[in-house]
């Protein structure tokens, strides 16, 4: 039979062997799961400990693998620097997809910086919420926004996003890996305008129909076009009046005349304007 060292010692029938390296004073751990060969540090210098932990850690391992869950698990900047190894490939040889450049640089810039030590099996809702507030803190008073061209009754025109739409429009796109930049944003798997546009109403109204909110207050029906008035009347109220009237007509492609006419008329009076009336001057 084979000789162990002094510093060797095994455990678990020996399927475990616990070590120490020379000139270590803390205890590490070797053992095969499925064909690999598992290496840990216990981060223990006692050797009862470093035996209790390798324990605990072999018998995790193998519930992994009865479980199917994955056996050795990779940090998430060596998976990340891999696909962006391929990406880079898949361009160079001009076959990949232009959004394969954006998504280079939004994972070197942002997704590596935060998630990069952290094993790809460890990441969870609780940790992709985290970034979204680590990330808006790194941008810091940078307003984000989506930038979108849009066609209507008067023609071609620019507009801003307000920045939660950002989160949105990112999570579409989590939803559809594999779409193209020409697709569109909601339910790109309709090929059909009208078909989608009618899917989307039908769900609309299924949502209003089930929270009682399908009448407005003057009895009259509501339709995603509610979304329009809704969004301008809670940008007025919200900014408590400091919002610049033109430049929101403007981005909403309407003029100053109708916010007043039909979104300013029945909305009570802010805050700030109440304060403005009530005032009496500096004097």
């Amino acid at each position: 039979m084979r000789q162990l060292r002094d510093d060797t010692h095994l455990i678990l029938d020996g399927e475990v062997r616990v070590y120490r390296r020379e000139r270590s004073k803390r205890w590490q751990a070797s053992f095969n799961i499925d064909g690999h060969t598992i290496r840990i540090s216990t981060g223990k210098r006692d050797l009862n400990e470093a035996k209790e932990y390798a324990r605990e850690t072999f018998l995790e391992y193998k519930f992994r693998h009865k479980n199917d869950l994955p056996v050795v698990t990779k940090k998430f900047s060596d998976v990340a620097k891999l696909a962006i190894a391929d990406m880079r490939k898949q361009l160079d040889a001009g076959l990949g997809r232009k959004v394969f450049a954006d998504y280079i640089v939004c994972i070197e810039r942002y997704l590596i910086p935060f998630f990069g030590a952290q094993f790809v099996t460890t990441i969870d809702y609780e940790k992709v919420q985290q970034f979204y507030e680590w990330r808006r803190a790194k941008m810091g008073d940078a307003p984000r926004h989506l930038l979108m061209t849009l066609t209507g009754k008067t023609g071609y025109r620019k507009s801003a996003s307000l920045n939660a739409a950002v989160d949105i429009f990112e999570k579409q796109r989590l939803m559809n890996v594999n779409a193209k930049p020409t697709d569109y944003v909601f339910m790109p798997e309709y090929t059909n305008r009208t078909t989608a546009t009618n899917t989307y109403r039908r769900i609309f109204n299924h949502f209003l129909q089930e929270t009682g909110l399908k009448k407005d207050k003057d009895g009259k029906d509501r339709s995603p076009y509610s979304l329009r008035h809704y969004a301008l009347q809670t940008r007025l109220v919200k900014s408590d009046g400091k919002v610049n009237i033109y430049w929101l007509a403007e981005n909403a492609g309407t003029s100053v005349d109708q916010l007043e006419r039909f979104y300013l008329k029945n909305l009570a009076p802010s805050a700030a304007k109440v304060r403005n009336i009530q005032s009496f001057g500096d004097g």
